[in-house]
């Protein structure tokens, strides 16, 4: 059997055993996420597909399902099969790709900042990520039509901080280096 040193590249944040201890998951600073055959010691599989730290990792009891958490604030699950890996879903978009969102993903980002409100007149006018960050006050007066100069100040700041955190994800200096109010380093 392996020692943990072979097994691993960069340090340790997270694992789990599978309720059987047939396999061990772990996840890392390296941004990838390690499964293990615990009877062998050999890799099973590995997955890189975060753009930030591993912290959380968590194999499902009764099913065979992988959950993983990173610092680029997203949660996948993934199927786990004898053959291959699929992965069933992501929970949150990450914001380094804003521009890229869906009409859905402004509609979902906007009730999570807690401005449903607008929601119908963002869908009604198709606001994607892309038209989202060319928003300015004067768009949001005259185009969609909302009237209420605090509700408009509020949408202009959410879309400041997405702004500003695009610009520190395309700096390539890793987001926990940077002040969560003003994404600068």
């Amino acid at each position: 059997m392996q020692t943990d040193t072979e097994w691993t590249h960069a340090p340790v944040l997270s694992c789990a055993f599978s309720s059987d201890g047939q396999t061990i998951v772990s996840g890392s600073v390296d941004k990838s996420v390690i499964i293990f055959s615990t009877k062998t010691g050999s890799i099973l599989h590995i997955l890189t597909h975060h753009t930030r730290y591993v912290t959380a990792c968590a194999l499902a009891p009764n099913q065979p399902l992988l959950a993983i958490g990173s610092m680029d604030k997203t949660v996948t699950i993934w199927k786990l099969g004898p053959a291959s890996q699929s992965t069933v879903g992501r929970l949150r978009r990450t914001e380094s790709h804003i521009e890229n969102w869906t009409e859905k993903d402004v509609r979902n980002w906007l009730s999570a900042e807690g401005l449903a409100e607008v929601e119908q007149q963002f869908s009604s006018n198709n606001i994607d990520g892309k038209e989202l960050l060319d928003l300015t006050k004067d768009t949001l007066l005259n185009d969609l039509k909302i009237e209420s100069l605090g509700l408009r100040n509020k949408i202009m700041r959410k879309i400041e901080e997405l702004r500003s955190k695009m610009k520190a994800a395309s700096s390539n200096i890793p987001e926990e280096f940077l002040c969560p109010i003003t994404w600068r380093s």
